[in-house]
């Protein structure tokens, strides 16, 4: 939009256990935003604690905690006062001469300040950062009760930080790292099946150190999505463990993959 630079980028954490992820990744991220140049927002989840963050004298002059309790009074409970609340602060943070605006925000913190989570992360966060270049960095556990973090993995491929894997979008390819096994396919394919859907039609494995028989299930239903449409997917293996199970799983015969790189 008229005088925003959109230069956001939106990362899903999935997290485990029962608390919100603190000290390491919030101080992690936050330090990522500094660098940048842009004014934080940090929005606690309920029963978070300022100084989990371990936030230094300063590094925090230019992070606003605020809670749930009052992230809601200013937004009414409703979406569009969130996209609202979170706009504002935008613009005031480019007038104060930041390079932008970093939210940090979760399904604990959504669900307890919007009526309507799912409207409250696409309309107040995710629609943010695509028009107006706000960086996001949304904090989920797996087993949330809210009914929608298979559609949000679907819908932000680009950028996903779950305990053992990751991945992130590099131009036409969906890079995959870490280690994908039966916990967490279950995130893993919504995040394939977003990508492919979203146009890419390469996925590089260079990174990826462990792929579970139920991981690649999760590929060959993708790839054979793709040959019903007369295209392939190309998949640059990696690791000799990664290639050998793409063998012997039968992947590097199928029609729908052009398999690439490897010895």
């Amino acid at each position: 939009m008229t005088g925003l630079t959109v230069n956001g980028v939106h990362t899903m954490l999935i997290y485990s256990g029962q608390g919100v992820p603190a000290e390491g990744v919030g101080t992690t991220w936050i330090a990522g935003a500094s660098a940048h140049h842009e004014k934080v927002l940090y929005e606690l989840a309920p029963g978070e604690q300022i100084f989990d963050l371990g936030l230094g004298e300063v590094m925090s002059r230019q992070v606003e905690v605020l809670d749930a309790a009052g992230l809601r009074a200013e937004c009414g409970g409703h979406a569009d006062g969130l996209h609202d609340v979170h706009l504002t602060r935008l613009v005031q943070a480019r007038d104060e001469g930041w390079a932008g605006l970093a939210v940090a925000t979760g399904g604990e913190v959504l669900a307890a300040v919007a009526d309507d989570p799912a409207a409250a992360h696409e309309h107040g966060v995710s629609r943010l950062v695509v028009e107006y270049g706000m960086s996001a960095l949304c904090r989920y556990r797996p087993g949330e009760p809210w009914g929608f973090l298979q559609p949000m993995l679907a819908a932000h491929y680009r950028d996903v930080d779950d305990d053992l894997w990751g991945a992130t979008s590099d131009g036409d390819r969906l890079c995959l790292r870490g280690e994908i096994d039966s916990g967490n396919v279950a995130r893993f394919a919504p995040v394939l099946g977003g990508a492919v859907a979203g146009g890419l039609r390469v996925v590089d494995l260079t990174e990826l150190k462990f792929c579970s028989v139920t991981g690649m299930r999760a590929i060959a239903a993708v790839a054979q999505s793709v040959a019903t449409r007369g295209e392939q997917l190309v998949l640059l293996s990696g690791c000799a463990p990664v290639r050998r199970i793409l063998t012997l799983f039968g992947l590097a015969d199928h029609p729908g993959v052009r398999l690439e790189g490897g010895q």
